[in-house]
């Protein structure tokens, strides 16, 4: 009997405005739909961000914010008689999900939020990485999975905190910089492990 588990989490990233604050067109090949049909955009090196990605036309009650960032990154396991057999990972940005104010729409924007996307990536890419690890050992199995993915969740809800407490959004041009080279470097030493769409169980 094959039985499939998906399991993932997808955060809003706010990028609050202040009162100091001064702050091309989609590829189609990079964009899919997840379980419930909903449109996502899958990442990719060569397809960054564009405002007409935050699709999202309600803007979220009692907040005044620049754009507001959905991603997430999860796994779907699927089992024949309790054997692990297809295991995929996945970094999505949901764009139905995902607002800007028309009246913040600069490049310094939608760098930071660029960097949200990128921060998901990263671990997704570590979540793949401690699955191979697993794998070779032979403790692989989706509980397993399952416990490595909350831990990874916590750790990326609270890098993404930092994130934005330390750029206060983007308004901090020095530590943006910083995260931006720290996020480019992480990526750059992980990309052995940017091949994680799907692992087979041989």
């Amino acid at each position: 009997m094959k039985s499939i588990s998906r399991y993932t989490l997808n955060t809003s990233f706010v990028l609050f405005l202040f009162l100091l604050f001064t702050g091309f067109r989609p590829d189609s090949s990079h964009e899919g739909k997840s379980e419930n049909s909903e449109q996502t955009i899958q990442w990719n090196e060569q397809r960054k961000l564009d405002w007409r990605d935050f699709r999202a036309t309600k803007k979220p009650n009692g907040k005044v914010a620049a754009a507001i960032s959905t991603c997430g990154f999860g796994f779907e396991a699927t089992e024949e008689n309790r054997r692990l057999v297809e295991l995929q990972i996945y970094v999505q940005f949901y764009p139905e999900k995902s607002w800007k104010n028309p009246e913040h729409q600069t490049e310094t924007v939608l760098a930071h939020e660029q960097i949200h996307f990128d921060i998901t990536e990263l671990m997704g890419r570590r979540l793949y990485q401690e699955i191979l690890e697993m794998k070779q050992k032979g403790k692989l199995n989706q509980r397993i999975i399952k416990k490595t993915y909350d831990r990874l969740e916590k750790e990326h809800g609270e890098m993404q905190n930092l994130y934005d407490k330390q750029t206060r959004h983007s308004l901090n041009i020095k530590l943006q910089s910083w995260w931006a080279n720290y996020i480019s470097s992480e990526l750059i030493k992980s990309a052995a492990f940017s091949d994680y769409h799907q692992l087979k169980m041989d």
